[in-house]
């Protein structure tokens, strides 16, 4: 069940009974922090959400959301992907990426027998694989660039650094906190997600929230692999890989949760709950990362993007 309630201060800590605030509450202060995992249960024994620290959210700028498109008989992915990820480090935390393995290259066979395919990458992926002119690609933000010839999709590293090295720095008018407890013996994680306006918001903005894996060991085809003939990997680690959606809605932007009515003023706090039931096709729940999305529903482009590695709790 998601819950979902403005604070008008600072973001509400612990409370997840009901759907509604209408009075401010009191500013926890600088020292709180996640208290994750520290008191698991509160008076009435309900396991409450997971806190973060309002103090350590990114408020200095837009970060950046990379959606690689990739697959595992993708034979020049790899190398990509790494020269990816070196941008990601050398700029972290700055860039966040999701990695959707889909289309052709995807493909379940004798020798690719993993299935990374997902629903929501489906959804994504399949509407506009007619502009993707071939693996592996990435959006960058969701965005149209006008300064690099209108594009959206971008081809290989060479094309994916001008945009991400541009959009780093941006301007922010939203910041993100993310918290997500695992509760592996309850095949659970629950997870908040508390948005805060740095301005006044006048739009309308949905919120997704996506779950990724790292590292998932499984075979890939790397043209620079000396396994012959058919140069697979057995053991590849596969990075940042996409494996549900959190939030249970059809669009692919995720749920609406600032509508043109209703608006954000400066500083005034939406915080959305959730309990997540573990997708089946997760092999490691302590190297997920929940990924939150804030995305400009007139534009289509993100707005603020934030993610967080799952934190365990002793049970």
């Amino acid at each position: 069940m998601k819950n979902l309630f403005f604070v008008f201060t600072v973001l509400l800590f612990g409370v997840f009974a009901c759907d509604k605030v209408d009075m401010p509450v009191e500013d926890p202060g600088p020292t709180v922090t996640d208290t994750s995992g520290v008191d698991t249960t509160d008076t009435n024994g309900v396991v409450p959400f997971p806190t973060f620290d309002t103090t350590m959210l990114h408020t200095s700028s837009r970060k950046v959301l990379v959606e690689e498109f990739t697959g595992h008989s993708c034979t020049g992915c790899p190398a990509q992907t790494e020269r990816l990820l070196e941008l990601q480090n050398n700029n972290a935390p700055e860039v966040i990426v999701v990695a959707y393995h889909e289309g052709t290259f995807a493909e379940v066979s004798e020798d690719y027998p993993t299935d990374f395919r997902t629903e929501y990458g489906g959804n994504y992926h399949d509407p506009q694989s007619n502009e993707i002119a071939g693996y592996p690609s990435a959006i960058i933000n969701r965005k149209t660039f006008s300064e690099f010839a209108n594009k959206k999709h971008f081809l290989a590293h060479n094309e994916w650094a001008p945009p991400i090295n541009a959009s780093i720095g941006e301007a922010v008018i939203v910041a993100l906190g993310v918290a997500a407890d695992l509760y592996e013996d309850d095949n659970l994680i629950k997870v908040r997600v508390g948005i805060q306006a740095l301005e006044d918001l006048t739009s309308s903005y949905r919120l997704l929230v996506l779950l990724t894996e790292d590292s998932v060991i499984s075979q890939q085809k790397d043209s620079r692999a000396t396994q012959l003939p058919k140069k697979i990997i057995q053991d590849y680690a596969h990075r940042h890989v996409l494996r549900d959606q959190i939030n249970e809605v059809a669009s692919v932007y995720g749920d609406l949760i600032i509508d043109l009515g209703s608006g954000l003023v400066s500083n005034e706090w939406i915080d959305w709950t959730t309990d997540y039931t573990i997708a089946s096709n997760v092999v490691t729940p302590t190297k997920c990362y929940v990924v939150a999305i804030l995305i400009d529903t007139q534009t289509s482009e993100v707005v603020q993007v934030e993610e967080v590695h799952v934190h365990e709790v002793d049970q």
